[in-house]
């Protein structure tokens, strides 16, 4: 059978009942073409259209009402494009008598089949359409999650992305102290520690002049760790880093030090106090005052 002979190949339904004549065109159909159902009221004196409802998800119609000649009553053609295959129920039509009373039509199945692979390659050619719309929704919405999947992965990926390249690098800058910042917490450090009132007056004394030799280099990149007290005055003094008196309090209390690390003597708890006070005071004073700074507390004296 032709491309040609498919089109005008008709089935035809035809029921009369009373005043009401009711015809289904293509009764079996693949689900890309459209059935004709034909709904007519002969009646002169009563020309009402026949009522007729769509029952269907799956099925689009487009009604076409024709009013008749003197002759005629009401003609209404109703087009029908099923979307997918299936049976479908086309319910009755209604007509209304001018005293209410109804009349009703017969009932029909239609039945929608898939097409042929020869209907398809044949529909292909003549409009581009191998699956029902119903088909090709589904499939978007396929489409169109995977998409959506997608995107939200590359945008994980970038946000990933962005938290271990940048953001870790811009916590990793906060974590950088200055050198005052780093000289006073140390000191607390020292503090908690308490070591004085454990009798342990030598690793005191070591760790704040660590404290401060390692403060003096960071602060005015001065090689200070490694040096003799001697030298490290020495140092100060041509690098002209520091003032007059402030070197002379350095050398009193780097001497101070020397003597309980290395001749044993046994310093006061006043003066392992006023060691830690100098300390603190002398980074307080150097500190860059122009810059923002966090605000330092007070330090807490190591005697309770």
């Amino acid at each position: 059978m032709t491309l040609l002979n498919i089109f005008i190949h008709i089935y035809l339904f035809a029921v009369s009942v009373g005043d009401i004549g009711v015809e289904l065109y293509n009764p079996h159909i693949p689900w890309f073409r459209s059935s004709e159902y034909v709904v007519q009221n002969y009646s002169i004196e009563n020309k009402n259209c026949p009522e007729w409802k769509n029952l269907y998800e799956d099925i689009e119609i487009t009604e076409k009402p024709i009013i008749g000649t003197e002759n005629e009553g009401c003609i209404k053609k109703i087009i029908i494009d099923p979307l997918k295959a299936g049976k479908y129920l086309i319910p009755p039509a209604v007509v209304k008598d001018k005293d209410g009373k109804e009349w009703k039509t017969s009932a029909f199945v239609l039945e929608v089949r898939e097409p042929t692979d020869k209907e398809k390659e044949e529909i292909q050619n003549i409009a581009g359409i191998i699956e029902p719309q119903i088909g090709n929704t589904y499939r978007n919405l396929i489409i169109i999650s995977l998409l959506v999947i997608i995107l939200l992965i590359v945008i994980a990926g970038f946000i990933y992305l962005f938290k271990k390249y940048f953001i870790k690098s811009q916590t990793i800058e906060e974590k950088i102290e200055l050198p005052w910042e780093k000289v006073f917490r140390r000191l607390r450090e020292l503090k908690n520690k308490d070591l004085p009132s454990q009798g342990l007056y030598e690793p005191y004394y070591v760790q704040l002049t660590w404290i401060l030799r390692y403060y003096i280099e960071d602060r005015f990149n001065i090689h200070a760790p490694e040096q003799t007290t001697q030298e490290f005055i020495e140092t100060t003094m041509r690098e002209k880093v520091l003032t007059s008196e402030q070197q002379k309090l350095l050398y009193s209390f780097l001497s101070h030090c020397d003597k309980v690390k290395f001749a044993k003597f046994v310093p006061t708890i006043e003066q392992m106090e006023d060691g830690y006070n100098l300390v603190w005071n002398f980074a307080e004073e150097t500190k860059l005052k122009e810059q923002p700074q966090k605000e330092v507390k007070q330090q807490d004296s190591i005697s309770q």
